[in-house]
């Protein structure tokens, strides 16, 4: 019965110094189990593995959003807004717009360089 608790405790530490050496302690469980302390030797030597990071995923890019709501200053440059685009269609139909902007510019931009879909 001793032997056997001995067996299994020379396996339980293989195990664990197998994990820490990034090694299948699985594998060195039942080594170490059924030739004891040569076993452990061998495995106290032995230099761990080197596992490389993952590599992350790429970053996946911000969807634009579904729905853009428009701004416009007009000619006494007064904010107005948000709006939808065919609201913005309507206001540059009547040339009340002088500045557009949304979520997607970086800075308020000339009507005429705009296309809206």
């Amino acid at each position: 019965m001793l032997l056997f608790i001995v067996w299994l405790l020379f396996g339980y530490l293989g195990s664990r110094m197998a994990r820490r050496k990034n090694r299948n302690p699985m594998i060195w469980f039942f080594l170490c189990t059924f030739f004891g302390l040569v076993a452990l030797t061998i495995l106290f030597f032995l230099r761990p593995i080197k596992v490389e990071a993952p590599v992350p995923p790429p970053a996946k890019p911000k969807p634009a959003p579904l729905i853009s709501f428009w701004y416009y200053l007009d000619a006494e440059e007064q904010q107005y807004g948000p709006l939808s685009t065919s609201l913005l269609k309507e206001a540059l139909s009547e040339d009340k717009v002088k500045y557009i902007w949304n979520e997607t510019l970086d800075n308020w931009k000339n009507p005429a360089e705009i296309t809206l879909n």
